[in-house]
């Protein structure tokens, strides 16, 4: 199955603005079409599907950490992308520490 998009970017929604301005940087520099919440989740339609058919439809998945950590709703992500990683060898799941990351996790 071909996938539509390169990366499926988890994050804490306290990472927002970081992992944003990635995002814009992996689709206009890199020509990589990352799925990043606020671009793909439809307001009114069930965003925890949307969330699990984006990373269906990754090739990869980045898990961003930053200053406050995994998020509650990120951790669920996670989870996600790592039994899609056991189903599918050749999908990734890539930590991705920002930097303002603690030094121990």
């Amino acid at each position: 199955m071909e996938k539509t998009y390169a990366v499926f970017l988890s994050f804490n929604s306290e990472d927002h603005e970081a992992v944003e301005y990635l995002a814009r940087y992996l689709a206009d520099q890199a020509n990589l079409r990352p799925w990043f919440d606020q671009w793909e989740l439809i307001p009114g339609e069930p965003w925890v599907r949307n969330l699990e058919r984006g990373l269906a439809a990754s090739a990869t998945c980045a898990v961003f950490v930053g200053k406050s950590g995994e998020g509650p709703w990120q951790k669920r992500e996670v989870e996600t992308a790592l039994r899609q990683q056991v189903d599918h060898q050749e999908f990734r799941v890539i930590p991705v520490l920002l930097p303002d990351a603690p030094h121990q996790p």
